[in-house]
């Protein structure tokens, strides 16, 4: 393949793998939307069918409050009357089945006895606390419940009331509507998705009717496909509570989930499948081919026009280039080098081919200049030639001289090395001697005799090694001499400082054990002062309760003597009110007095009126004698009354005296204890500087012992030193000699 197709060919190339990439992207994304959207659709399709169970309990529940709250009817359950409650409710349990799809209204006794079924008159005092959770909860409650319920009938929501007669518990009143071909037919009719509903036998309910325990299946479909559900999704369903399925419905995708739905107690009374078509998911896939598919034409077309436009311009350029190169390589170095002026690699080629031309140029001139030189140098040849003839002749007279030159240099370096050798012998022999000297020397100073010089002078240059060896032997004595002295004077004061810090170290301690006394001592007379400024504050604490209970007992004496007065002042109000009682009684007398005469007055006729006001009389009389005793009642229990005021009014001055006693005992009992927790604080301070102290001092000893340790080790060293220089020989003489050599 040619590089013009190659080069056309890349950006295609390019195009389809990007092409290929974003598809592959967009479709992962396309299926990751269209699973977002199925399970929204399942979300979404589940939390309406779960709000419509709850709506229908709901429903249930409010029709039974409903009923629960007719009095005829709880009064009729409380007699245990079915008869009534049978004339009651016949017609209206008709009509409500026939508005509301209503399909049980039941009454129960406690514990969960039916009473009469509406909804099957022939069926009546069973006990149903085998399997209705719900009634026995109710009745044992005295609540109120709803939820989805297995019974004798099948499953269904249901609502249960409780029943109240003169507030006693007395039953409960069931509604209850069954999950049937006409509730999922108002959901598909309401949502435009396909129902399935699959009930679960209940062991309880067959055990209870004697029945066999049936297998689930479909009970009712807003469909007539087959069931959507088989034996193993059933049972996948039952063991984890829903399963998700995906079926075509007359040529419609639907997506949708089986949902197992537990009764009032908790256990699967049946399973609702629920699909909702996925049109939306359907449009996006369309959307999403029709995307790619217009993607993919729009990526050849531009990668074929940008091949077509750019590739052959890059084609051209390089064509050119071609050309150019195969007629330089032929030779032609006039040829014009076309594109020197572009930036881009094809400049760079054209520059480069152009550095090729003028290296071909320069090339062919070096040859024409290389053929020039190579004539001049075969004429130069010819003239070497005869020049190595005659060079070859004077050569032979020359090595003929050298060889005799050389025999005369072997014989002068002869001689020469003979006067080296006798030079070198009297060397060595001066070497050795000076060796010698200076190991003499160095074994003395080894021996530690400082004493020792070098006397006798050295020949040559060799004399400054023993002036040398002298001087080192002199300072060295020197420094041992002034370290020995040194030594001898630590010895002393370290000798000193060892005693000087044993007797400190002694009094140290002393001080240290007068100052632990003095701390104890401290300690005791703290806890003291503590226990009085506690017993203080008890007996402030103590004057502040007595304070208390006074001010309390002045509050009291205040409301006493207050109760009094009103006692008083009832009292006036009762005698003003037997004062009135008296002249009632008074008139009423008059009157009945009045009446007899009348009485008198009308002969036989008026002997009737006269026994009335007769007995009138009387009881006016008795009237006006009980006013008198209680007026005479009340002004002494006022005296009475007034003598305790007075009394009170005493014991409220006492009260008051006593209470400024106890709050001028309580103040001074505050200062006291003020006093002495000032007084403690500062001895505890006083304790803990004492403290302090006693601890600085017995670190003084340490210190001290410390210090009289590192005097008597300073001594021992101070000897050893002395011993150590006392092994040399520091003779002031030998010293001074050494020096004067």
């Amino acid at each position: 393949m040619t590089l013009r197709k190659q080069i056309l060919l890349l950006p295609v190339v390019a195009a389809l793998i990007g092409v290929v990439l974003v598809s592959g992207g967009m479709g992962l994304v396309g299926r990751q939307t269209i699973a977002t959207a199925y399970e929204n659709e399942r979300k979404v399709a589940e939390e309406t069918l779960r709000l419509a169970l709850i709506a229908k309990e709901t429903e249930a529940l409010s029709m039974a409050r409903v009923f629960a709250g007719i009095p005829a009817l709880q009064e009729a359950l409380a007699r245990g009357d079915d008869r009534t409650i049978e004339a009651m409710l016949t017609q209206s349990y008709t009509d409500l089945k026939a508005q509301t799809g209503l399909k049980q209204l039941q009454f129960h006794t406690p514990p969960a006895t039916s009473l009469i079924r509406l909804h099957k008159l022939d069926k009546r005092g069973d006990d149903l606390s085998p399997f209705r959770q719900t009634v026995v909860d109710a009745n044992r409650d005295h609540i109120s419940v709803m939820g989805l319920e297995r019974g004798v009938a099948g499953v269904g929501a249901r609502g249960i009331a409780a029943v109240s007669w003169q507030g006693e518990h007395v039953g409960t009143v069931e509604v209850g509507f069954d999950m049937d071909q006409n509730f999922l037919g108002e959901m598909a009719a309401n949502t435009g998705d396909v129902f399935e509903y699959y009930v679960v036998p209940s062991a309880a309910v067959a055990a209870s009717t004697g029945a066999e325990l049936a297998t689930i299946e479909r009970k009712a479909a807003t469909t007539e496909a087959p069931p959507m559900l088989d034996a193993d999704q059933i049972a996948q369903v039952m063991a984890t509570g829903a399963v998700d399925i995906e079926q075509d419905f007359g040529g419609v995708a639907h997506v949708g989930r089986a949902i197992a739905v537990k009764d009032f107690a908790g256990n699967v009374a049946g399973i609702y499948v629920v699909a909702a078509p996925n049109e939306l998911a359907a449009q996006m896939q369309a959307s999403e081919i029709r995307m790619m598919s217009a993607a993919v034409v729009a990526a050849l077309v531009l990668a074929l026009g940008f091949a077509w436009g750019y590739g052959r311009r890059i084609v051209n350029c390089i064509a050119r280039m071609a050309h150019t190169t195969r007629a330089i390589a032929e030779g032609g170095t006039d040829v014009e080098v076309q594109g020197l002026h572009r930036s881009d690699e094809i400049g760079d080629m054209a520059r480069a081919l152009q550095v090729f031309q003028a290296n071909l140029a320069e090339n062919a001139r070096m040859q024409a200049v290389l053929k020039a030189e190579e004539a001049a140098l075969q004429a130069a040849e010819a003239a070497r030639a005869a020049q190595e003839v005659q060079a070859r002749a004077e050569r032979e007279q020359a090595e003929a001289e050298m060889q005799e030159r050389r025999r005369l240099r072997e014989i002068a370096a002869q001689e020469e090395a003979a006067r080296q050798a006798a030079a070198a012998e009297a060397r060595l022999a001066d070497q050795e001697r000076i060796v010698t000297m200076l190991g003499k020397g160095l074994e003395a100073l080894a021996e530690g005799n400082l004493a020792y010089a070098i006397t006798e002078p050295l020949p040559g240059d060799y004399d400054i090694l023993r002036q040398n060896f002298n001087a080192a032997v002199t300072q060295l004595c020197a420094a041992l001499c002034q370290i020995d002295d040194t030594a001898l004077r630590v010895e002393a004061e370290a000798g000193r400082l060892a005693g000087a810090s044993s007797a400190l170290a002694q009094n140290a301690e002393r001080n240290a054990a007068s100052l632990e006394e003095t701390a104890a001592a401290l300690n005791e007379l703290t806890s003291s002062v503590s226990s009085a400024a506690e017993g203080a504050v008890t007996a402030r604490r103590m004057a502040d309760t007595a304070r208390k209970n006074a001010e309390n007992g002045a509050q009291v004496v205040q409301d006493a003597v207050a109760a009094m007065a009103e006692i008083e002042t009832s009292s006036e109000s009762i005698s003003r009110i037997t004062h009135v009682i008296e002249e009632i009684a008074f008139q009423t007398n008059l009157l009945a007095l009045n009446a007899g005469v009348e009485a008198a007055r009308a002969g036989e006729a008026g002997r009737g009126f006269a026994v009335v006001a007769s007995e009138v009389r009387a009881l006016a009389q008795r009237a006006s004698d009980a006013a008198r005793e209680i007026s005479e009642l009340i002004s002494t229990s006022t005296s009475q009354v007034q003598g305790g005021v007075k009394l009170v009014g005493r014991t409220g001055t006492a009260l008051k005296e006593i209470l400024t006693s106890v709050t001028d005992i309580h103040s001074r009992m505050g200062e006291i204890a003020s006093s002495a927790e000032e007084q403690a604080r500062g001895i505890a301070e006083i304790n803990g500087a004492v403290t302090q102290l006693d601890q600085t001092t017995q670190h003084i000893a340490e210190m001290t012992d410390q210090a009289a340790s590192s005097g008597r080790a300073l001594a021992g060293e101070g000897s050893e030193l002395r011993e150590t220089v006392e092994k040399f020989d520091l003779s002031r003489d030998g010293a001074g000699a050494a020096e004067a050599a």
